[in-house]
């Protein structure tokens, strides 16, 4: 699904990916070693140069949610890497959230679609894309909140303060999940 830093032989995978004329790319960046924003970028920078060799039309970075904690450390790397490199980059929150629903157990279970939508809506105000799933459970909670007519309203509200454009590509979501680099 992405080149990862935990991939044998990178440089390989890029030759094949190039040969059989990918365009687009998902790079996930981790450190098993620095688990925190600064391991991201640390993976990145390792992994860009051999990525790079590619020519691919778009790199997406995947700032790795390993757990639900870990989601505000790929938040902050993700503004990292946007502001370092210019790259489109997200991560996938449901990977904490689900983490944190078996740890919970049945206890737990109706605080699930709260926390769920929760996450995923701060993580959407951070990142280009979102990789999400599964589609049962907190989907009932979430869904019809970002499609709704108040999504819209209330991202023109946020646009003054974050310094977005007022007719932000924000607004036409669902439309455009993945945001094109500005």
């Amino acid at each position: 699904n992405s080149i990862t830093p935990w991939d044998e032989n990178i440089e390989e995978q890029v030759a094949e990916l190039k040969e059989l004329g990918i365009k687009h790319i998902v790079i996930q960046a981790f450190d098993i070693e620095d688990k925190g924003p600064s391991g991201r970028i640390t993976s990145l920078q390792k992994m860009l140069p051999l990525v790079e060799k590619g020519d691919f039309k778009s790199i997406l970075v995947d700032t790795s949610v390993m757990s639900l904690p870990f989601t505000a450390f790929s938040l902050v790397a993700n503004r990292l890497i946007k502001q370092k490199f210019g790259l489109a980059v997200g991560c996938a929150p449901s990977n904490g959230t689900y983490m944190w629903k078996k740890a919970v157990g049945e206890e737990g279970a109706s605080k699930f679609p709260p926390v769920d939508a929760a996450i995923e809506a701060i993580t959407a105000m951070g990142s280009d894309f979102i990789f999400f799933g599964p589609l049962h459970s907190g989907a009932q909670a979430k869904l019809p909140d970002f499609s709704g007519d108040g999504y819209p309203h209330f991202t023109n509200m946020l646009a003054p303060a974050r310094g977005l454009p007022v007719k932000s590509r924000v607004c036409e979501y669902p439309t455009f999940v993945l945001r094109q680099n500005r």
